[in-house]
């Protein structure tokens, strides 16, 4: 986003939790426990098909002081690589309420089109 209001994320860290859909779960418990998000709100956790593969879109809402709401979106999923290896990922972005559309679309974009490493 122009205004720099939006932000986006490639996390490339193995996942902690068999499963994208459960290391989705995961980080909604650890993010929670260690009280992360103040005012926290999940709009949907659910099962996707991301790049092909089984993944999983966790999206949510907290209040941040100074800037109100802040919606976000995690896509997690796994892609094996050549030589059988795989590779997690999240892709993450998040903005105040009011940008929350233009960030969207951005990261829409970015997972259409996104390239794993080989």
């Amino acid at each position: 986003n122009p205004s720099g209001s939006g932000f986006l994320e490639v996390d490339l860290t193995q996942h902690a939790k068999a499963g994208n859909l459960a290391q989705a779960r995961w980080l909604q418990v650890e993010s929670l426990r260690q009280h992360r998000f103040p005012g926290y709100r999940r709009i949907s956790l659910r099962p996707a098909t991301v790049l092909r593969s089984p993944g999983a879109v966790w999206t949510f809402s907290w209040t941040e002081r100074g800037v109100g709401r802040v919606i976000a979106q995690d896509y997690l999923f796994s892609v094996t690589a050549r030589g059988g290896t795989t590779q997690s990922y999240a892709v993450y972005g998040s903005a105040p309420a009011a940008d929350w559309p233009l960030t969207a679309t951005a990261l829409r974009e970015a997972i259409s089109t996104f390239q794993p490493l080989s």
